[in-house]
């Protein structure tokens, strides 16, 4: 196409990228040094980064990447991002940047890609399709505001929790108590990985990660349970990069054996009584759709959301 020249992302881009990723992304929002941070992690942890801009009149107008494991071992999905300003769409833009992509996933011959593509944007499942990406299943956002949950009705789970012994802690406050508690937190975050409801197992994660992702945690989101010494369960909140009145809930999980004990639901009525101290409006968590019962909790906690989200696979 004339005019568009795909290169490699130089590290002046990932602000553009960042801008490109709010615009077809919204309400979802990121920055320049969290879109810089999932290239550095994945490429820190000996994984392979493919990630090209598309360049008009100097002017970044799209972006595509493709993360994954290296080397033989590749048990994975590579993850696609592929993504055109929406005032250059259907200019050919997308087309160029998989073109790129693909002469990369040549040379790293990848079991399959694997791309989340919004429903609200019928365009990008159009292009997905026609480039013989198929539906592997749907996920999305569910949102809480803080001020309309009624903390009359989830107070009770953590008095449950408290007098059936459980101490509902963060990772803050485990560090201080128990220094070396990082590699029993990571035991219980494997195995609620491998246990969570989802089309396919979680990557597993090294200890070393875990660690990284610690350190850079917000230790008071961090929610822990454990009862004694025993970790259980645990949740963990990050601050919006961009929204400063918005809380992102990443993983929610407790210990099969554990299960049916309100554990999870103590969790995320934390979580909530968190947010409404510390004066946050949202709280902001993903669901697979193969994940019916965190699904059934959100709702009863008053969170609103749907599978927005479809994920696609080319092979």
């Amino acid at each position: 196409m004339m005019g568009v020249q795909v290169r490699p992302l130089g590290a002046e881009d990932y602000r553009a990228v960042a801008g490109i990723i709010n615009s077809v992304e919204a309400p979802w929002q990121t920055n320049e040094e969290e879109t810089r941070q999932e290239d550095e992690d994945v490429t820190a942890a000996g994984g392979a980064v493919c990630h090209h801009v598309a360049i008009e009149n100097e002017r970044v107008v799209g972006h595509g990447v493709v993360r994954g494991a290296a080397g033989p071992s590749r048990l994975q999905p590579y993850q696609l991002e592929l993504r055109v300003h929406p005032d250059r769409r259907g200019h050919g833009v997308g087309h160029l940047l998989w073109q790129r992509l693909q002469e990369d996933l040549g040379g790293l011959l990848p079991i399959s890609v694997r791309a989340w593509v919004r429903e609200r944007c019928p365009e990008g499942l159009t292009f997905a399709r026609r480039r013989r990406f198929a539906e592997v299943r749907r996920a999305g956002p569910w949102t809480l505001a803080v001020a309309k949950a009624d903390l009359s009705a989830l107070l009770p789970a953590l008095a449950r929790a408290a007098a059936s012994g459980l101490v509902l802690t963060t990772l803050a406050e485990e560090r201080k108590r128990r220094p070396e508690c990082l590699p029993a937190l990571h035991r219980l975050r494997v195995a609620v990985d491998a246990d969570i409801p989802a089309a396919e197992p979680y990557p597993l994660l090294s200890l070393k990660d875990f660690m990284r992702e610690a350190e850079n945690a917000w230790a008071d989101g961090f929610l822990i349970v454990r009862r004694g010494d025993e970790y259980i369960g645990l949740s963990c909140l990050s601050q919006s990069p961009v929204d400063p009145c918005e809380l992102h809930q990443a993983i929610t999980g407790v210990r099969a054996d554990c299960r049916h004990q309100g554990v999870a639901t103590a969790l995320k009525a934390r979580g909530v009584q968190l947010a409404r101290e510390r004066g946050y409006a949202r709280i902001v968590t993903y669901v697979d759709s193969t994940n019916a019962p965190m699904a059934a909790l959100n709702q009863k906690l008053g969170f609103v959301g749907g599978n927005d989200a479809v994920l696609m696979e080319w092979r």
